[in-house]
C-alpha cells in the first residue's frame, strides 16, 4: 500500500498501515474482507486505497444484483 498521509485529515494523529475489516452491504448480503488501510492511531479513522474503494463498489453492485456466486459462505443470521 502506498502511504496516503503521513497524518489523519481528521484529528491531526499519526497514521500506520494495518490490515483490517471492512463490511460491504448490498441487497440483504453482508460480505466480510480484509483489505489494507491507513489507520490513525489517535481516533481510528480508517482510509483505503482508491482502488480499494472501488473494489468495494464493485462488490456491492454484484450483491444488489444478486451475483453471490464467487463468495464463501460463512453461516447465516437471524433475528429474534
Amino acid at each position: 500500500m502506498n502511504r496516503l498521509a503521513q497524518h489523519c485529515a481528521l484529528c491531526g494523529g499519526e497514521t500506520v498501515v494495518r490490515e483490517v475489516e471492512y463490511l460491504v452491504s448490498g441487497s440483504r448480503d453482508v460480505v466480510r474482507v480484509r483489505v489494507e488501510a491507513e489507520v490513525c492511531l489517535k481516533c481510528g479513522q480508517r482510509t483505503f486505497e482508491p482502488d480499494t474503494v472501488r473494489g468495494f463498489e464493485e462488490m456491492r453492485r454484484k450483491l444488489d444484483a444478486g451475483d453471490v456466486s464467487a463468495l464463501e459462505p460463512l453461516g447465516r443470521t437471524y433475528r429474534g
